[in-house]
Formats: C-alpha cells, sequence, structure tokens
C-alpha cells in the first residue's frame, strides 16, 4: 500500500504537529520555562462558576493505569 502523504514528508512538505499554530485560546502562551514538569497547584479566582468543570485523576480510571 502506497502512502499518499509520503513524498510530501520526503520533501518537508507535510505539516507535523509541531508545525500547526497553537490558538490563542487554548491557554498556551508557549512559554514554558521547562519541556516537562508537575503541576503542584491549580488556583482559580472566587468568581469562576465549577459547575461548568470536571475534574478527573488517575485514581478516576478504573483498573491498571497502564500506557502501552
Amino acid at each position: 500500500m502506497k502512502r499518499r502523504e509520503a513524498l510530501a514528508k520526503l520533501t518537508g512538505r507535510e505539516r507535523y504537529v509541531d508545525d500547526l499554530p497553537l490558538e490563542a485560546s487554548c491557554g498556551h502562551d508557549g512559554a514554558q520555562p521547562a519541556p516537562r514538569g508537575r503541576v503542584i497547584a491549580i488556583r482559580f479566582g472566587k468568581d469562576v462558576d465549577w459547575s461548568r468543570f470536571v475534574v478527573v485523576d488517575h485514581r478516576d480510571i478504573p483498573g491498571p493505569n497502564v500506557v502501552a
């Protein structure tokens, strides 16, 4: 089976995830001090409507939490 995007990837015309512009609405400004890290705290003002959020963490995933 031939890959339709093979020539574009080979010649550098194909766009990869890192090539795509980030939308301003995603909350990312591109100014991370490090490539990875650990979230220590998230603080919002008292005017945040928490009924519009769902908070999920590792304890909400049933069974072994493994990524193959």
